[in-house]
């Protein structure tokens, strides 16, 4: 109001000296206020914990030679890659196999498996694409072609084979395929003319084919014919062995040469402690083997052989 009634007064002397102390006033409140006011007061430090989660693990991709169909592949050696990913949780396996041998083998000769488990045949090529072979499936002896008729058929000798069509789960297939076609040439069948190959996708396939007179003869391997005979009783009931190869050295296990050789020592001890280990025991027993075994590309010289004298005889 002061103010007001001295401009309106029009007393320019008066509302000079109001102005001025108008100003001061409101200049030492600042100050006043300044004084006053307490400082902001910083929050003591205090860490993010990320939770483990929220970082990512490194991927390694195991994979598995598709001797058998999905379902069995994964129930087979899942249990397999769920024991290891228990046993080393800093890393993840990944399992991984191909719905044929022939991507299989691609993908082996491109590098794209980090860990694999392979036949002999496939662990001699994959070590020219950058491969080690660092241990192996135990029990050599189990590692057999087999060949396989009906009970009742017509197939008695092998030479009722003569001109007949024999399945095989792949030309890449080691005891089904080329250490079967390799005891048949021993035994006097000329395997490039005296037989028809039918080439499946599976053991499972080959064997089916035998049992629906598809074919007069099956090839597979010990271990599938085991499996073949538990998840098919009736079928199985219907059909007999006729026939098998001599044992070679059995499956390997392969690492990509860029996988740290810390982490590939720690995957083969725990293979080859599985079998002092209650549920690693259990895992082997469903893969029908009681161990793994350490080994190098010097380990599979047998089979390195055998290829030769096939080779020789009948490629």
């Amino acid at each position: 109001m002061a103010i007001f009634f001295a401009i309106k007064s029009n007393d320019h002397t008066g509302a000079y000296y109001l102005l001025k102390c108008c100003a001061a006033v409101y200049f030492f409140a600042a100050i006043q206020l300044a004084c006053n006011t307490a400082p902001p007061v910083s929050k003591p430090y205090q860490p993010i914990y990320i939770a483990d989660t929220a970082i990512k693990k490194a991927t390694f991709v195991f994979g598995i030679y598709p001797a058998s169909n999905p379902q069995n592949l994964h129930e087979t050696y899942g249990p397999l890659i769920d024991y290891l990913n228990k046993k080393m949780p800093d890393v993840t396996f990944q399992m991984a196999s191909s719905p044929s041998y022939q991507e299989f083998n691609s993908r082996l000769a491109g590098g794209y498996f980090h860990f694999a488990i392979t036949n002999p045949y496939q662990a001699l090529e994959a070590v020219k694409h950058g491969y080690k072979i660092y241990a192996k499936m135990g029990d050599d002896e189990k590692c057999r072609g087999l060949i396989i008729v009906k009970k009742d058929g017509p197939v008695k000798k092998l030479a009722d084979l003569k001109n007949k069509t024999i399945s095989f789960p792949a030309p890449t297939e080691m005891a089904a395929t080329i250490m079967s076609l390799y005891y048949l040439h021993t035994q006097g069948l000329d395997v490039n003319h005296d037989i028809k190959k039918q080439y499946t996708v599976s053991h499972e396939s080959s064997i089916m084919n035998v049992y629906l007179g598809k074919t007069m003869g099956a090839a597979s391997w010990s271990l599938a014919w085991k499996r073949f005979e538990l998840q098919n009783p009736e079928f199985a009931s219907k059909l007999q062995v006729k026939w098998e190869t001599p044992a070679l050295i059995n499956n390997a296990c392969l690492v990509r040469s860029d996988v740290a050789d810390e982490l590939a020592g720690k995957v083969t001890a725990l293979l080859l402690a599985m079998k002092n280990d209650v549920q690693g025991k259990k895992i082997l027993d469903n893969i029908f083997i009681s161990t793994f075994e350490t080994a190098s590309i010097d380990t599979y010289k047998p089979a390195s052989d055998f290829m030769e004298k096939y080779k020789a005889a009948i490629r």
